[in-house]
């Protein structure tokens, strides 16, 4: 064979080799040129392409390339027009190749050769005019073509993309195998078939329009051209069976599709049928003998029996008959063998009939529907009854879908029209309700399980969770289940237990004795514990079978197992615990109790009962009402030695409260020492209220570098020692060794982080007694409760990993109910809390007001550039650390932006223009201060309160001015509440929010907004409180469209902690979410 006729066969279908040949004869090739080792040329069709061919030095090709959009070695016409060209100029000449090469390149080169290269038109130069001329038509031509796109793109589309193919499949059976591939019909003029040939690759643009699904299947069998299926071995591997899943799924795919029947040489068109062929029996009887023929009908015509049937698929049966090729329902492929064998008739004779119908047809009847003359056939046409039959097999469930009809049971099989069985000599045909099967399996179906075989499933999830959770339900949906009582590991009893407690007293605690049972069966109390505690729903029953637990069981039992201990199979509760142990058995039906348990709690759930106690004669000054029962309820507290939180509103007089209990104890007890620890801000404030209504008491002062701190010795001498938090801390070591009679906590919510130092310090001293002040026991979390409640009563709430589990993300997280009824039980007593609304209506009304202020120019443009910066910094941060790692660089951008609000300067120094803040709280202040009113003005900022110090000084205004730096506080204080001249108090909010009484002033400012309410709701009470006599105006300043405004909804969102428990808002950092940071910075 010579080379150009081995590069034709090698590189080109015989059809593209056929059209380039035909290229070729037109003279589309143009431009030829040689180039060192490779070939080049433009070839005419829809437009010019530029074709190349590189060769080895034996000029065999390494590289072809056309410009054509479907270029590719098998497909180009192009490149086999150069080709013949090369062919018929001599290129691939054996003989003369090399040396013609070299003359022919250096032609190439060389213009004044004469060379003429055997029949090649010499080359001769072309005049300047004519290679202008051709300079220009090249240049333009260059042009159009880089416009082609958009010029010739309908025609490209109508010529190139020409439909020239429709596609189909081919079938191939032989010797019980099946192949499948795509094939791919050429198309004539008038839309008949040409020709058919295998389609290894599909170019879609030139076929008839397929949808997506169908490119799918064929892109998969191109990709597969020389799979084959081997059936009729029964073979049940799993590969076997995806096999032939997916052969009998391709199968149902091609009805109405151009199929072929394929051997080595012809295509041969068959017809896939969409309908299913049925089979039945006929059974007749002659001469004695017993006669079974197979009846195969489709399309409503018998097969005939005498015609060829091939097998196509074993399972389900496809087969192939006069050019149809379909599937039969209920046959199986060794039935059709064993009837094909006996030429579709088997005879039984006499003597065998008997066993016939005792052994074989009832079997034979309840899979092939049968029709005879010597068998009574009954149809029957019902509503079945749905089963649902449970078996255990290989550590699994399984859960399989039976109907009943005339007490027959009946796998569900959505092939069978109708079944048939044999009994009593009558054949029974029972035609399916496949309405009622279809609507049953879907209902099935939606219990999150998975299908293993036709109307069998198994849970996706744990089988005894499935059970449990679905039993119930199952059977209210009309499902009878069978089978329960032979499940071993998945064994359940689904009955609604029963629970009794009862309560027992000892020395100081209570112990809980329970009683579960499961109609008969019961429950120990170790394996419930076990259960509630890893949070399971499920407990083990002791005959080994497994219950569920009511979730409202497991709420009381997972609240009671956060206070008790276990103890010899029983919860061991603490006295102080009395009341939540009370809300576990309160609705119980059968619960007992010793009489000791009730009396504690009916006192304790009774005020009514509070023993009233007779207030100290050398009290200087008279109780209010509420102030006389809070008195009461301290001595209430005492006689059970309980520690409590005394949460009245800021300026109802906790003070006083906490000196008429002290005063009374000095009556009562000659040698005694108190410790009150409180902020350094109000360690005056109690020694100026102390002297002023119990001047009998003595008091050290133990705060200043003079204090004495080298020994406790001195304590005694004293009635009262007033000592800040910071002062416990550092002088720790010796007060650690000191029992004072009661330690008082006020502002005790700065205890309220339970890992601090300080706060641990605290709950380490001893005393006989304990109390908190505070008007806000929960600013942000639960956390906070737990920590002064420690100190309080230790033990009350357990551990902290068992109050943070239970009762912090029970309540804060999941809203659970249970756990906030119990927590509420659990501290009624413990804390007091009364509102100005409530006690102190004689208060004159507090008006607020949210002032709203826009931003300058200049600082709404400093404002958006900072947000933005800050916005993408921190996001960036969230997706590369996390959320959880991205706090602080959160609060740090919030600090900013709210700095803006107040004014620009607070972050740019060089910052010269106005804030719009600011100049509405400068023209307010003007006219409060106008009006001769007195005004406390808060920040949070020490630098904004320096701004407006400035401008009160260029008004000479006089003012007050205090922050944590301030050294003569009392002083500050004294002033303002003195001097009728001083009307303006500037005040930082964590310096002078709380332990002060203001109640000269009228006005309250809050110049810029606090996450917390609570806080900026301290700092108002120092005007709103007892001893006021005038209507309090306060005003918030917000920002419009900034923070600030977000920060005010963003309060309401996050509000997590119930006020059912302590009336208290929670914080704001608490939970953020990416959501919500990007919605502040936007």
């Amino acid at each position: 064979m010579s080379l150009s006729n081995n590069i034709l066969k090698k590189y080109f279908t015989p059809t593209i080799a056929e059209r380039g040949k035909s290229y070729f004869r037109l003279k589309l090739i143009n431009n030829f040129q040689i180039k060192d080792d490779y070939f080049t040329a433009t070839v005419l069709g829809s437009q010019n392409y530029f074709v190349k061919i590189a060769f080895a030095e034996d000029l065999e090709p390494i590289d072809m390339y056309c410009t054509c959009p479907y270029f590719n070695t098998a497909e180009c016409k192009h490149l086999a027009a150069l080709v013949y060209y090369m062919i018929a100029n001599g290129y691939f000449d054996q003989d003369r190749r090399l040396n013609e090469l070299k003359k022919i390149a250096q032609a190439s080169f060389d213009l004044t050769s004469d060379y003429d290269n055997k029949g090649v038109k010499p080359y001769t130069p072309i005049p300047e005019k004519e290679l202008a001329k051709i300079k220009l038509e090249s240049e333009a031509a260059s042009l159009k073509s880089i416009f082609s796109p958009f010029v010739n793109h309908e025609d490209h589309l109508n010529k190139d993309n020409k439909v020239i193919h429709k596609m189909g499949y081919a079938i191939t059976l032989s010797y019980s195998r099946i192949s499948i591939k795509p094939v791919r019909q050429r198309l004539k003029d008038d839309g008949t078939i040409s020709s058919v040939d295998t389609a290894a690759s599909i170019n879609y643009n030139k076929v008839m329009p397929i949808n997506f699904e169908e490119k799918i299947l064929l892109d998969y069998l191109s990709e597969h051209i020389y799979d084959t299926y081997f059936f009729g071995y029964n073979d049940f591997s799993p590969e076997a069976i995806r096999r032939r899943n997916r052969i009998a799924e391709i199968l149902n795919f091609l009805p109405g599709k151009d199929v072929y029947l394929f051997d080595v040489y012809n295509y041969d068109k068959i017809e896939v049928l969409k309908t299913a062929a049925e089979a039945y029996l006929q059974i007749e009887e002659s001469d004695n003998n017993l006669a079974i023929k197979l009846i195969i009908e489709s399309e409503g015509e018998k097969i005939s029996t005498s015609a060829e049937l091939t097998p196509a698929l074993d399972d389900p049966l496809w087969i192939l008959v006069d050019k149809k090729m379909f599937k039969i329902n209920k046959l199986s492929y060794s039935q059709l063998l064993i009837f094909s064998e006996n030429k579709f008739c088997i005879n039984v004779p006499k003597e065998l009939i008997n066993t016939f119908e005792n052994d074989l047809l009832p079997k034979i009847a309840s899979r092939l529907p049968i029709i005879s003359n010597k068998y009574e056939i009954v149809e029957t046409h019902e509503t079945p009854t749905k089963k649902i039959l449970l078996e255990e097999t290989d550590s699994r469930l399984l859960i399989k879908l039976q109907f009943v009809y005339t007490d027959n049971n009946f796998n569900y099989d959505p092939a069978e029209e109708l079944t048939s069985i044999f009994n009593d000599g009558k054949i029974l045909t029972v035609y399916r309700d496949k309405k009622f099967e279809q609507i049953a399996y879907e209902s099935i179906k939606a219990l999150y399980v998975k299908e293993v075989a036709i109307g069998v499933f198994t849970p996706r999830q744990k089988p005894i969770d499935f059970l449990l959770n679905n039993f119930e339900g199952i059977k209210a949906m009309g499902f009878e289940i069978l089978g329960q009582d032979k499940l071993n590991s998945f064994k359940v009893n689904t009955a609604y237990p029963k629970v009794s407690f009862k309560v027992t007293s000892g020395i100081d605690w209570f112990d809980l004795d329970t009683e579960i049972d499961f109609n008969g069966t019961s429950v120990t109390f170790s394996d419930l514990t076990a259960a509630i505690k890893s949070k399971k729903q499920y407990v083990k029953l002791s005959d080994g079978s497994t219950g569920i637990l009511p979730i409202e069981w497991i709420n009381k039992f997972r609240h009671s197992l956060a206070f008790g201990e276990v103890h010899d199979s029983k919860l061991r509760f603490s006295q102080i615990q009395v009341l939540a142990l009370d809300s576990i058995i309160e609705d119980t039906a059968d619960s007992k109790a010793d009489e000791i348990f009730k009396e504690r709690v009916k006192k304790l759930k009774s005020f009514e009962q509070i023993n009233q106690v007779r207030l100290p004669k050398n009290l200087k000054g008279k109780l209010r009402d509420y102030q006389k029962a809070g008195f009461d309820w301290l001595y209430f507290l005492k006689e059970y030695s309980f520690g409590g939180i005394l949460a009245d509103d800021m300026g109802l007089g906790k003070t006083i409260q906490a000196i008429s209990l002290l005063l009374n104890e000095k009556s009562k007890k000659e040698n005694f020492t108190n410790l009150i620890i409180a902020p350094t801000s109000v360690v005056f404030n109690w020694i100026d209220e102390i002297n002023k209504f119990a001047p009998s008491l003595s008091v050290l002062n133990h705060t200043g570098n003079d204090r004495k701190k080298d020994s406790e010795l001195h304590l005694n001498k004293y009635d009262v020692v007033i000592m800040s938090y910071g002062i416990v801390l550092r002088d720790y070591n010796f007060l650690s060794n000191f029992k004072f009679h009661y330690i008082i906590l006020d502002e005790s919510q700065k205890i309220k982080n339970p890992i601090s130092r300080t706060g641990r310090a605290i709950r380490n001293l001893k005393s006989n007694y304990r109390l908190c002040l505070t008007g806000t026991p929960i600013e942000n979390n639960l956390t906070e409760l737990w920590s002064q409640m420690s100190f309080l009563n230790p033990g009350l709430f357990g551990s902290y990993n068992k109050f943070n589990e239970s009762f912090v993300k029970g309540i804060q997280k999941n809203s659970d109910g249970n756990a906030l009824a119990v927590l509420k039980r659990s501290i009624y007593p413990f804390i007091l809390r009364r509102t100005k609304n409530l006690v102190a209506k004689e208060l004159p009304p507090k008006s607020e007001t949210i002032h709203y202020c826009e931003m300058e120019k200049d600082q709404a443009r400093i404002y958006n550039f900072w947000r933005d910066s800050i916005r993408y910094e921190i996001l960036k941060v969230i997706e590369t650390e996390g959320i959880k790692k991205s706090g602080f660089k959160v609060l740090e951008g919030l600090l900013r932006l709210r700095q803006i609000c107040n004014h620009p300067i607070l972050v740019e120094n060089s910052y010269k223009k106005m804030s719009g803040k600011f100049e509405e709280f400068k023209m307010m202040l003007t006219k409060v201060v106008g009006e001769g009113h007195k005004a406390l003005v808060f920040s949070q900022f020490v630098k904004m309160l320096e701004l407006m110090k400035e401008h009160l000084e260029k008004g000479n205004i006089k003012y007050e001015y205090l922050t944590g730096s301030t050294i003569n506080r009392e002083e500050r204080i004294k002033n303002f509440k003195e001097s009728d001249e001083i009307k303006i108090f500037l005040i930082s909010l964590k310096a002078g929010g709380f332990g002060l009484n203001l109640t000269e002033a009228d006005y309250v400012f809050h110049y810029d907004p606090w996450w917390n309410p609570a806080v900026e709701n301290q700092a108002t009470d120092r005007v709103h409180r007892i001893g006021q006599d005038k209507q309090v105006f306060v005003y918030k300043f917000i920002t419009k469209n900034t923070i600030e405004e977000k920060i005010l909804h963003l309060q309401e969102k996050k509000k997590k902690l119930v006020e059912e428990i302590i009336s208290t808002d929670s914080g704001l950092l608490k939970n953020l979410t990416k959501e919500d940071i990007n919605m502040l910075f936007e």
